[in-house]
């Protein structure tokens, strides 16, 4: 408030002075209004924590419980990883995860990314990276230039064809009929039902050799060669090595089907004493399946079939990391092969030394089989 000059003692007139004291009242209030509409837009503009009342407990035990659910959730998705990776073929729950569906994963996303959104949200990117994780390297997800870019079918290239037929559960006329569609140079078939050869290769068109649970066929002649593998038994699996005579090029061929872990897994998912060993066992015959192999082939070879080994198997990486994978390097997508009740996984393979290359590779359509036909084009990065 302003102190104004008082008259002087007995001076003027009691009229003078009571104009002055209207006047100390009338700025006394002026200045007072301007005090109350500061405090009001102080409280207008101020921090809303500061006129909010204080955050429930409730509130901040779920935020915090979000938090360490994701947290929890990431580092799982990791730690599978890990293990299958270190593990996978060495002991048996590692094997399991190897084989079994990895989109499971997925599935708690359905509940921690509604939660997230509504309390956590700075946990979303760390989700987005997880989801990229088991969507890609995890599930081993494809996206190469010639898988995208496909260069035509070169003059001097070999077009393979693989499949596990499963005996008699393929439908024999439309196998057929991918066959003179895509009109592969050398055809490799495994679990074979020699019934089917009439209706698949009816004429002289085509050399075949068949042998137990395997056929091999192609336009050109064939000569067998043997097994690296020695007399198989009935669990074990069958390999069997080939010469093509391609005109312009022979060619050595492996159509393989190493060990069947199937009915082990069988066992295991029914709580049978004897499921567990039979998977261990099932792990060393792919082993020494799989190293022999690695000492047969070289680096002029194409090998085809069911090599009953995923990509980020032990034993696929021990032994058979030296040869390319045609999808790996020309394919597009996830290339699953195999389907059945409790798994979907790519365990049919084209590989080859290191004097090929693939150029396109590509998967045929569900013809009955539990497994898809495999085609790919191979040519010579070596003359």
């Amino acid at each position: 408030m302003v102190d104004l000059p008082r008259p002087p003692v007995g001076g003027g007139t009691g009229f003078g002075q009571d104009k002055i004291q209207d006047r100390i009242i009338v700025h006394e209030r002026a200045h007072f209004g301007e005090q109350v509409r500061e405090e009001s837009a102080g409280r207008q503009f101020a921090p809303q924590h500061a006129v909010d009342k204080k955050e429930p407990k409730w509130h901040w035990v779920m935020r915090l419980a979000v938090a360490l659910l994701c947290g929890f959730y990431i580092a799982s998705v990791i730690g599978i990883w890990l293990f299958i990776h270190v593990e996978g073929d060495r002991w048996w729950p590692a094997t399991m995860l190897l084989f079994g569906p990895r989109w499971i994963l997925l599935l708690p996303l359905s509940v921690l990314v509604p939660l997230a959104t509504a309390l956590r949200r700075r946990w979303l990117w760390s989700l987005l990276a997880t989801v990229l994780l088991i969507a890609g390297p995890f599930m081993d997800l494809r996206i190469t230039s010639r898988g995208l870019f496909p260069e035509d079918r070169q003059p001097l290239s070999v077009r393979v064809l693989t499949l596990n037929t499963h005996f008699t559960a393929v439908d024999a006329l439309q196998l057929k009929q991918l066959i003179d569609q895509s009109k592969p140079d050398i055809v490799a078939l495994q679990e074979w039902f020699p019934s089917n050869r009439q209706i698949i290769f009816p004429d002289a068109s085509w050399h075949t050799i068949q042998l137990p649970e395997a056929l091999l066929a192609s336009p050109y002649p064939i000569r067998s060669v043997g097994s690296p593998m020695g007399e198989s038994d009935v669990t074990a699996g069958v390999t069997y090595h080939y010469i093509v005579e391609i005109p312009w090029r022979w060619v050595s061929f492996y159509n393989v089907h190493l060990s069947s872990p199937h009915n082990a897994f069988r066992n295991v998912l029914h709580h049978s004493p004897y499921g567990v060993p039979r998977l261990t066992f099932n792990s060393i015959q792919r082993l020494r399946e799989a190293a022999s192999l690695h000492e047969a082939a070289d680096g002029d070879t194409i090998l085809a079939g069911d090599f009953n080994l995923p990509r980020d198997s032990t034993i696929f990486r021990s032994e058979l990391s030296g040869f390319s994978d045609a999808f790996t390097d020309a394919g597009l997508g996830y290339g699953l092969t195999y389907y059945s009740q409790w798994t979907t996984i790519r365990i049919d393979h084209i590989l080859m030394g290191k004097n090929w290359y693939c150029t396109r590779c590509w998967l045929g359509p569900d013809i009955g089989s539990p497994h898809r036909p495999l085609v790919a084009d191979l040519s010579r990065s070596q003359p």
